[in-house]
């Protein structure tokens, strides 16, 4: 996954993750998640007056369940898991509660050498759009294109 990599800092300084294996009914709620950023690839379109694919979702996406280690002072991670995915080329991570609700994402969609990475967070029960960052290649220019105001 060095796309994935590249975009995403999954290695937490000086700590170890755990690989989790994900069960058949695991992998159904998970790919439903997946699914459901489609709902802010249409959002962040519509924000950025943008055409960009949504997520390519079905039972060959890759999918990789981690553990969260402890903080570096001893204290239980308010998200303990993490789910990094692949989506037709399109990597991300949903965050997790302990309770297996979702608290965040971060998740690219790729068109022509040109793809925006899309940050959620949680709003009144809903994920909305936090932040947009474009992203070209082969430099691998980033700029950030729309932040939500608070």
């Amino acid at each position: 996954m060095g796309l994935f990599s590249w975009l995403f800092d999954t290695k937490p300084k000086g700590r170890q993750v755990k690989f989790l294996s994900i069960t058949k009914d695991q992998k159904k709620k998970f790919l439903s998640d997946i699914a459901d950023l489609n709902n802010l690839v249409i959002e962040a379109n519509n924000l950025i007056r943008g055409n960009y694919p949504l997520l390519d979702v079905d039972d060959s996406t890759t999918l990789n369940l981690l553990e969260e280690p402890k903080t570096p002072s001893g204290k239980d991670p308010k998200c303990p898991y993490t789910l990094t995915f692949d989506a037709g080329y399109n990597p991300g991570a949903i965050y997790y509660y302990k309770d297996m609700t979702v608290a965040g994402a971060e998740f690219t969609v790729w068109k022509k050498r040109k793809g925006i990475t899309i940050d959620t967070g949680p709003n009144d029960g809903n994920m909305i759009v936090e932040r947009i960052t474009l992203h070209s290649l082969p430099k691998g220019d980033k700029k950030r294109i729309y932040t939500r105001q608070k």
